[in-house]
C-alpha cells in the first residue's frame, strides 16, 4: 500500500510468465499427456484410463475398475508422474490422482 505502484506490463511479459507457470497449458497439457499415456503406462492400464485434467500440476486421471485405481493409486503413481515428467516437454506433473468413473 506503500509501495510505488507499478507501470503497465506489456503483454508478452504476461503471457511468457503464465506459460513458464503452467497456467495456460490447459488442454494443451491434456493433449500432450493423453498421447503419452499409452507409452508411459502400457496398453492395458491405458484401456482402463483416461486422462481428464491437469490443473496447477496435478494430473486427474479416470479409472475404470476399482481393482485397476487401487493398483495406480497405491503403486504406480510416483513411477507415472516420473515417466511422464521425463517424456513430456517440462516437469509440470507435480502429482497424479485418480478416481473411479465406472460410467
Amino acid at each position: 500500500m506503500g509501495g510505488k505502484p507499478r507501470g503497465p506490463e506489456h503483454i508478452k511479459d504476461i503471457l511468457n510468465s503464465c506459460l513458464r507457470s503452467g497456467e495456460l497449458r490447459g488442454k494443451g497439457g491434456v493433449r500432450e499427456i493423453s498421447a503419452l499415456w499409452p507409452e508411459v503406462v502400457g496398453p492395458d492400464i491405458a484401456a482402463h484410463t483416461r486422462v481428464t485434467a491437469i490443473r496447477r500440476g496435478v494430473l486427474s486421471v479416470a479409472v475404470d475398475s476399482a481393482a485397476h485405481f487401487y493398483e495406480l493409486s497405491t503403486f504406480l503413481a510416483d513411477e507415472i508422474k516420473e515417466k511422464l515428467n521425463e517424456r513430456a516437454s517440462g516437469n509440470f506433473v507435480s502429482k497424479v490422482n485418480f478416481h473411479l468413473d465406472l460410467v
